[in-house]
């Protein structure tokens, strides 16, 4: 990922004592508990693995990441985003998301309803990547993103909508007052 995206992302202090993170991912994290760690490039930021997430126990590791989807604060936020890409594009992978996608859900389902729109778009792409990874094993919980999504979409066509007429308001009154 390049170094620009993640000047925009609010940074968290990782010396400050009694840190309060928005999900378990920032405490486990800390605390050494995910086997990865940022390495900052000139261009580029990515995860360095200390074991290959190949090898990993996917329960508890994978769930705590898409609890971590909620995170928004840098290094947080970035690490919880990349550990879920990796995870789930690691080889093995599909056989090891089945038997705990029920418990990846509700975490999925809270970064969907999250107000955030840079979580919601993360949300949406890991969406993707899960149906592309266990295919009709994610039909049974469609109904969850579903409604998440269709909330999204009318809030957005809402706003979009009084951002229109707003700006046919302003045209209105500027050719009013050059008349």
């Amino acid at each position: 990922i390049p170094t620009a995206k993640l000047r925009r992302i609010k940074l968290g202090n990782p010396f400050a004592v009694g840190n309060k993170h928005k999900t378990n991912f920032g405490h486990v994290y800390s605390a050494g508990g995910i086997p990865c760690r940022i390495e900052h490039g000139n261009v580029n930021t990515q995860l360095v693995w200390s074991i290959p997430p190949e090898s990993l126990e996917y329960d508890p590791t994978l769930i705590i990441c898409f609890e971590g989807l909620l995170e928004t604060l840098h290094p947080y936020s970035f690490a919880a985003k990349q550990c879920v890409r990796e995870l789930l594009t690691a080889k093995g992978a599909e056989e090891k998301v089945i038997p705990i996608l029920g418990r990846l859900i509700p975490h999925l389902k809270n970064a969907l309803t999250c107000d955030n729109p840079d979580t919601f778009v993360e949300a949406m792409n890991v969406v993707e990547m899960l149906s592309d990874l266990v295919g009709e094993h994610l039909n049974q919980y469609l109904h969850f993103f579903l409604r998440s999504i269709n909330r999204r979409l009318i809030w957005l066509r809402t706003t979009i909508v009084f951002y229109i007429f707003r700006i046919k308001a302003c045209k209105t009154k500027v050719t009013y007052f050059r008349n």
